[in-house]
């Protein structure tokens, strides 16, 4: 061993953090609003449910699908 320091590697991965924190996000958004609006399809087509439970499962698939939309184009105008 040599003496002195030791090599030392600093990547700065702050803007891929983002990233990844930025697309699991909007993954997570995608896949629940998809679920809630599967969901909602599902419960409406079968006749054993109250007509408000799949209309508040669509209205929150909804809402989710909206949002994502709103990311999605709010992080392409700003500096993508």
């Amino acid at each position: 061993a040599r003496p002195g320091r030791k090599l030392e590697v600093n990547i700065a991965a702050e803007r891929l953090e983002r990233i990844v924190q930025r697309a699991g996000r909007q993954l997570s958004l995608g896949a629940t609003a998809s679920a809630a609006l599967l969901g909602a399809t599902r419960l409406a087509s079968t006749g054993g449910v109250s007509r408000s439970l799949p209309i508040a499962l669509g209205t929150i698939g909804s809402a989710l699908a909206i949002r994502l939309f709103v990311e999605l184009n709010s992080s392409d105008k700003s500096g993508r």
